[in-house]
């Protein structure tokens, strides 16, 4: 799921992006925020939001939304800024942040597609070094070093992390594409994270916490081959 933001003090302006950005990612799964103060948006970060694409008004009254997108944005590698404004004068200054386009208002339609398409496609070359779990009060990015391993209860994923435990409403399924290949399908209902495992024995992991994973049966041949080529690439 992609999590985007629009801050700009003007409503108008923003009903016309939310319509823009919801038409371009019709057939896409999106989450939209939008945001009249970067006060509102700071809130939002520190409550847990982690946009992936920021479409950043400048000029936000009294505020400057490029030393805004400077100071939160710095602990998000992948977020990708569109800057927006009304004032041909800061064409200069948006490079003082990585972003990856600078709109003049008023925005053309047309414009801001490809505003949106190139966002979309710088996201889609970054290698993810982290899974987006979605809780019933937060959106968590944990970091797939993090994750000891996933597992499934009824409706329910439960991804177990080095500090906390995170439940959502998924199926392994849904984070199958997103896990790298040193997370194996032990069993139908757990995905384990093999930088955890110390030992595999007949017919589970063990994890350097004593953790027991169990291997179904069905699974076992190829979850030793996997691990066995996990070992070998670390040797």
């Amino acid at each position: 799921m992609l999590n985007i933001v629009i801050c700009d003090d003007d409503i108008t302006i923003i009903q016309y992006l939310r319509k823009l950005v919801l038409d371009h990612f019709s057939h896409r799964n999106i989450q939209l925020y939008t945001f009249s103060s970067v006060h509102t948006l700071s809130n939002a970060l520190q409550q847990g939001l982690q946009p992936d694409i920021a479409i950043m008004d400048i000029v936000l009254g009294e505020d400057d939304g490029i030393q805004f997108s400077l100071q939160q944005f710095s602990s998000l590698p992948q977020i990708q800024v569109i800057f927006i404004t009304g004032y041909i004068e800061y064409c200069s200054s948006v490079y003082e942040v990585e972003h990856v386009y600078f709109l003049l208002k008023p925005i053309h339609p047309a414009a801001f597609q490809r505003a949106l398409e190139k966002a979309f496609c710088a996201l889609d070359s970054i290698p993810q070094k982290s899974l987006t779990i979605q809780t019933k009060s937060r959106i968590h990015r944990v970091p797939f070093r993090a994750i000891r391993y996933l597992e499934s209860q009824g409706r329910k994923v439960i991804v177990h992390c080095r500090d906390e435990t995170l439940t959502c409403y998924a199926t392994l399924a849904s984070f199958t594409p997103a896990l790298p290949p040193h997370f194996v399908h032990c069993h139908k209902s757990f995905f384990v994270n093999l930088e955890f495992v110390q030992k595999m024995e007949f017919r589970q992991f063990i994890l350097d916490t004593n953790e027991e994973i169990p291997i179904s049966q069905s699974k076992r041949v190829q979850t030793k081959q996997l691990f066995l080529a996990y070992l070998s690439r670390q040797s």
